[in-house]
């Protein structure tokens, strides 16, 4: 979702200036650029195929795109969005065929689909969808246009690890309840990341909340038991961080020392020099994947499959890991990572991954017997206001 600008040949941005990495995650969430091998050149309008990506930021990254722009002569326009919330309002006032291709957390595509927004991608014409884990192609987030058909193609995975200064949280954390410790007042920071957030602590206290079927479907008095949780962690907190450059930027401040957030953080600080580390812990965390999904009204249908196909094949997949910070789903590129690379990652045996890191459902949208979406926004506002 690097550290270093990326200068790729024929790569051009056309509509704002180069920007590093970090440029990009301290930036306001939403910044469009096109990459293309028009750019500087002045290929005028319409001479030049064209991809259209609403997507997160980084998920576009030059050098993975540098081959496939040159082999192809097109351009790819990207529109950065913060949620997924910005996606779909984005999707809605665009309308079919405003955008080719999306990046949704997988508990949102049915969401998606349940507004007609998406499109089913043929599996026969997939060249490396067999070279993606079992365990992200055959999820509930794949299925729901049926057989020969899926919902989206998955491009990345992560977690929401605890992360930590080495040389300041002594001895290495096991568990959640390192946020709580009282040594570490105000030196903890969290994403504002409500289902993040909502699932860690779940699992936190999960001997206490009784039966639970599934991270996401929680009866109303299990989700109370979260906030109330949340509510101990909130004095804790020295600031509940809206970006994971924020949390990057705390870390190598020395501001905090222990923190959630994603994989990227722990590897954006290692590459700058700082003493920061990550633990899945005892208690587990939850995970997430994002895949390429095709909008409804998408052209060019012959480039979007070439399009997924290259960033879901070997060498893309090596710099999803390299620049991003983020598991990679191609397994030969997983298994072909230096050790080293893999340190954040369990990249090849997935099975013992998934142990500790859970692939939640998704939440329900209608009462019942769990408590909705909405009903976690309410308590998530009420929370961050305390």
């Amino acid at each position: 979702m690097g550290t270093v600008p990326f200068r790729a040949g024929t790569v051009h941005v056309g509509t704002v200036p180069a920007l590093t990495r970090r440029d990009f995650l301290t930036k306001a969430a939403t910044i469009s650029v096109l990459l293309g091998t028009g750019g500087l050149h002045g290929c005028r309008r319409g001479q030049t195929r064209e991809i259209r990506l609403l997507t997160w930021s980084g998920y576009d990254d030059r050098e993975a795109l540098r081959p496939f722009i040159e082999r192809h002569g097109v351009r790819v326009r990207a529109t950065y969005v913060g949620g997924n919330d910005e996606l779909f309002s984005r999707l809605k006032a665009g309308g079919p065929g405003s955008f080719d291709l999306v990046t949704p957390y997988m508990g949102f595509i049915q969401h998606l689909i349940d507004h007609d927004m998406l499109a089913p991608l043929e599996v026969s014409s997939l060249r490396n969808l067999d070279q993606v884990f079992d365990q992200f192609r055959h999820g509930y987030w794949t299925t729901a246009f049926g057989e020969g058909y899926i919902t989206g193609v998955p491009y990345c995975w992560g977690s929401l690890p605890l992360i930590y200064n080495y040389e300041k949280v002594k001895p290495e954390p096991t568990s959640w309840g390192a946020f709580y410790d009282p040594r570490y007042k105000g030196k903890v920071a969290v994403l504002e990341d409500m289902r993040g957030m909502i699932f860690i602590t779940a699992q936190y206290i999960k001997h206490r909340l009784g039966p639970l079927d599934d991270l996401a479907h929680l009866t109303p008095r299990q989700l109370d038991m979260v906030f109330d949780q949340l509510a101990k962690l909130r004095g804790q907190l020295r600031t509940i961080a809206p970006i994971v450059g924020d949390l990057i930027n705390m870390f190598e401040s020395g501001d905090i020392w222990l923190g959630g957030g994603w994989e990227l953080a722990t590897v954006q600080c290692q590459r700058d020099g700082y003493p920061v580390r990550q633990v899945i812990p005892e208690e587990g965390s939850f995970a997430w994947v994002d895949s390429w999904c095709l909008v409804k009204g998408a052209r060019d249908l012959d480039l979007i499959y070439a399009f997924v196909d290259h960033m879901t094949g070997l060498r893309a997949q090596q710099l999803v890991v390299r620049s991003l910070g983020l598991g990679c789903v191609n397994a030969e590129a997983a298994a072909s990572l230096p050790k080293d690379v893999q340190a954040n990652y369990n990249l090849v045996n997935l099975d013992e991954t998934f142990k500790k890191c859970v692939l939640p459902g998704v939440e329900p949208t209608q009462p019942g017997k769990y408590t909705t979406l909405a009903d976690w926004t309410r308590k998530w506002e009420q929370w961050k206001a305390l």
